[in-house]
């Protein structure tokens, strides 16, 4: 390994172990159920694409209350797969238990669905540290077929070395209004996980979707090197200006339980 590649691997390993929280980042709310279900009603989504085109059909957002402390409820992102089975991470969602205090709202340009999850398909994760970690993901199917909202075509190849990927990336402006925020990012990396250039991910978007240019799945975005200084808030032009690194799940770890 030559210099250059072992400076680089030091640098992101640092920049992992320093944000440990950013890295797993669900969004930690404070929400009760009674609360989420008037909300549920009155969910909207913005489209910030690069070009002004139309964002990808089937992104989401998932609120998971937690009863027991409502002020450590939380959202991440998440997106469509078939018309009944949604994808996440794992860090955001685990077990029966959470599935049950899930509420979902799914985008489409011809308007939003909202459902609930029924049960968990597969959820996965590899449990190492984050500079070696590759696997964190949860396959969860819907109380109902989603109708309005198209799923995502899965890619049929493997992403490669300087591929173009964009991150489509659920931006939790707050409990009733969310952002699906366009990042083109360069896949500088295949290691553990494949790691993004120039894609400033934050806190809230674990689980958003990664493609190719051709529109097709191709990975599942889990951690950045982001800090907590860089959000919702900050403009959308100085966030895109910043060379931050993105984490995401290799396809090939969850293909296997998806509707092609």
């Amino acid at each position: 390994m030559n210099f250059t590649k072992l400076l680089v691997l030091l640098v992101l390993s640092t920049l992992l172990a320093s944000c440990g929280q950013n890295s797993n980042g669900k969004k930690i709310i404070s929400l009760n159920s009674e609360e989420m279900n008037k909300m549920m009603s009155e969910q909207t989504f913005e489209c910030a694409s690069e070009n002004g085109s139309n964002c990808p059909d089937g992104i989401a957002r998932l609120f998971v209350v937690n009863e027991e402390d409502p002020t450590r409820s939380s959202v991440c992102s998440g997106f469509l797969n078939g018309d009944n089975r949604l994808v996440t991470n794992n860090h955001c969602l685990s077990t029966l238990s959470q599935c049950k205090a899930t509420y979902i709202s799914i985008y489409s340009s011809k308007g939003l669905e909202t459902a609930r999850c029924k049960s968990i398909i597969h959820t996965e994760v590899d449990g190492k540290t984050l500079n070696q970690k590759a696997v964190d993901f949860t396959v969860l199917e819907l109380d109902h077929k989603i109708q309005n909202s198209k799923p995502l075509p899965v890619a049929k190849r493997q992403a490669y070395q300087g591929e173009k990927l964009i991150a489509w990336v659920v931006d939790q402006i707050n409990n009733r209004q969310a952002r699906i925020t366009e990042l083109n990012c360069n896949l500088s990396r295949k290691a553990k996980s494949l790691e993004l250039q120039n894609c400033p991910v934050i806190s809230g978007n674990s689980g958003s979707p990664v493609l190719n240019e051709q529109g097709e799945l191709s990975a599942l975005i889990w951690g950045s090197t982001a800090d907590e200084t860089v959000n919702e808030e900050t403009s959308l032009f100085e966030r895109r200006s910043l060379n931050e690194y993105a984490f995401a799940t290799d396809l090939k770890h969850f293909l296997k339980y998806l509707i092609k």
